[in-house]
């Protein structure tokens, strides 16, 4: 008799044998969360290899000649059960090879001689990909094997229209200073050194706090379309 035979009772034996291979059978059918993230990730690796990227698993990175891009799928520490679908997110980093790094604090600005050691939190600048979306806000995705075909979808056309275009933009001075203009209180040290006379004024945290709800509506529409 097989095993779901015994499970079912039709193969005699002590309990504690039919209990033990009916845990593992049933074992045998649940999916792990862990290996839809996975198949995620492949699945991008593949669309971001069509764009010149290079990587695998969490960390992808492209060399564009003014900057190295990095995109890393981030996955949350805490779950609560190992049967809870993996929530993520994505960060997008520019490193500037050509940077004079003078006068830069040190180690955060330390040259970064290889682009394959190169991970999007440890360059000149990086951004969640929410703030790259029509509402600028944190955007995190829960992925399971039930959940998988349904988001991928989309997740497809982020990577391919939101992604991939805005890091296009970043790949020029004249572009990543489109997106400075855009969100200047994200540009950084050596991020506004590189732009020089194309960074932004000042971000002057008083006034933001200080703007109404519809002028910070009005601002989050203006964010540009990245095709």
């Amino acid at each position: 008799m097989d095993e779901f035979g015994l499970i079912c009772g039709g193969g005699g034996g002590p309990p504690f044998v039919i209990a033990r291979r009916a845990l593992m059978y049933t074992a045998a059918m649940k999916s792990d969360p862990q290996d839809a993230f996975k198949e995620l990730t492949r699945r991008s690796g593949l669309v971001l290899r069509e764009h010149g990227f290079k990587g695998s698993g969490q960390n992808f990175y492209r060399d564009k000649g003014e900057t190295w891009q990095a995109l890393n799928f981030q996955r949350t520490q805490w779950r609560l059960s190992p049967d809870d679908p993996v929530n993520f997110t994505m960060n997008m980093g520019i490193y500037i090879p050509s940077l004079d790094r003078t006068n830069l604090p040190m180690p955060m600005f330390e040259k970064i001689s290889d682009v394959r050691r190169f991970r999007a939190t440890n360059g000149d600048e990086y951004w969640r990909v929410g703030q790259f979306l029509a509402d600028g806000r944190d955007q995190w995705w829960d992925v399971c094997d039930d959940l998988l075909e349904t988001m991928w979808k989309d997740f497809d056309g982020l990577l391919r229209d939101t992604v991939i275009p805005a890091f296009d933009v970043l790949s020029t001075r004249a572009g990543a200073s489109r997106v400075a203009h855009w969100c200047p209180y994200l540009v950084g040290l050596s991020f506004r050194k590189w732009l020089a006379e194309l960074a932004p004024p000042e971000w002057n945290v008083q006034a933001a706090r200080q703007r109404s709800a519809e002028q910070k509506d009005a601002l989050r529409r203006q964010r540009p379309s990245w095709r």
